[in-house]
């Protein structure tokens, strides 16, 4: 069992609204150890792998709920623009503007399909990959949340 739904909303509340995305990137260290130590374990397949990936699910359930999770809910009716605060590239400040009530309705609706658009791809797609390349699929999930770390950080 993850966080409570109140928990992630007020973490994600918090980082949005205090112009910080380091909760987000301080996760996905943790995402994606976590899932590297799922592919793991199922690689060695030894008697303690089904307690472990139990651990690990935990583990990742947590700090994606806590923080990446409920991100495509809380973000879309707002409409984000950033500015620089300094010479500095790495300084940033995200500036969140409402949207204008004539398109809040369609952005939501529209970010609201993609969102169950791609949940149906992930739920259609993870079986399919779990037969063809088994215990790969996880670190290959932790491999992106790296990527998101990486990028993030430029």
């Amino acid at each position: 069992m993850g966080p409570s739904p109140h928990s992630s909303f007020r973490g994600s509340h918090c980082a949005l609204y205090r112009y910080d995305y380091t909760l987000y990137y301080l996760n996905l260290p943790q995402m994606g150890i976590a899932l590297a130590a799922t592919g793991w374990w199922m690689y060695i397949d030894v008697p303690q792998t089904p307690k472990a990936v139990v651990g690990c699910v935990i583990v990742f359930n947590a700090a994606f709920g806590y923080s990446w999770g409920p991100l495509p809910w809380l973000y879309p009716p707002e409409v984000g623009r950033i500015s620089k605060l300094s010479s500095d590239y790495r300084i940033y400040r995200l500036l969140l503007q409402i949207m204008p009530l004539t398109f809040r309705a369609k952005g939501v609706s529209m970010s609201t399909a993609t969102n169950w658009a791609f949940n149906f791809l992930v739920g259609e797609m993870t079986p399919i990959l779990q037969e063809v390349i088994e215990w790969r699929l996880y670190p290959m999930h932790g491999f992106f949340c790296a990527c998101s770390f990486i990028l993030g950080e430029l």
